[in-house]
């Protein structure tokens, strides 16, 4: 006898289907639910975490708590003499320190300013130096950087000029105008200098720098 079969139909073609379907289902639901436990892993994981760090840091509240104790009741143990002793370091302690916060901030050694005064007009610049608490001085110079003006308000290109060397006692002040400052060439600036920076200094020390405030005032 000869197996004859018949072809498949059309009921076969859509069992198949089904099943490719059934299949594809399987396999998304597969994916969707290792990817939601590992989401949920991750999650209890922080979350783990976060309450460990909770719980180290009531720890060290704790202890910290009892070395506080442990360490008033050996204080509390020790003679009278060491307490007072102690007692009396720490009072030393507080007392220096609120009398450095109290203290009154020490002066500047120096004080330098520039000042603008009337001169015709227009005004003529002119520098107030004050010896505060530096000593005696021999040998001061003073050099400035900055922008002169001349009569018709033209701002000219910016220069360096310094001083001769000035005496400047402790407690002095020394007014200073621009015809006593020289540049390289020995050439003076216009009566009216805008100064930009400062430097006072002696030999080769330093005694101040910066940029002069501006006052009002005559010599």
């Amino acid at each position: 006898m000869s197996d004859k079969r018949a072809p498949p139909g059309p009921a076969d073609d859509d069992t198949r289907a089904a099943d490719a379907r059934c299949d594809h289902a399987d396999a998304g639901g597969d994916a969707g639910g290792d990817a939601g436990a590992d989401a949920g892993g991750g999650t209890g994981d922080g979350q783990g975490a976060a309450a460990r760090a909770q719980e180290a840091a009531r720890a060290a509240v704790v202890r910290g708590r009892d070395l506080s104790r442990e360490g008033w009741r050996s204080f509390r143990a020790r003679s009278v003499y060491f307490q007072l002793r102690t007692g009396v370091v720490l009072l030393w302690i507080a007392i220096a320190a609120l009398t450095i916060a109290l203290a009154p901030p020490t002066p500047n050694d120096f004080v330098v300013e520039r000042r603008d005064l009337s001169f015709g007009l227009a005004n003529r610049t002119a520098l107030v130096i004050v010896n505060q608490n530096s000593g005696d001085r021999d040998a001061c110079v003073l050099e400035v950087q900055g922008v002169e003006t001349d009569f018709d308000s033209r701002r000219l290109a910016p220069g360096r000029w310094r001083t001769r060397p000035f005496a400047l006692a402790e407690g002095e002040k020394k007014t200073l105008f621009t015809e006593e400052l020289f540049d390289d060439r020995g050439h003076s600036p216009s009566y009216q200098l805008e100064v930009t920076a400062a430097r006072l200094f002696e030999d080769d020390d330093v005694l101040w720098s910066g940029t002069p405030a501006r006052a009002p005032g005559a010599r």
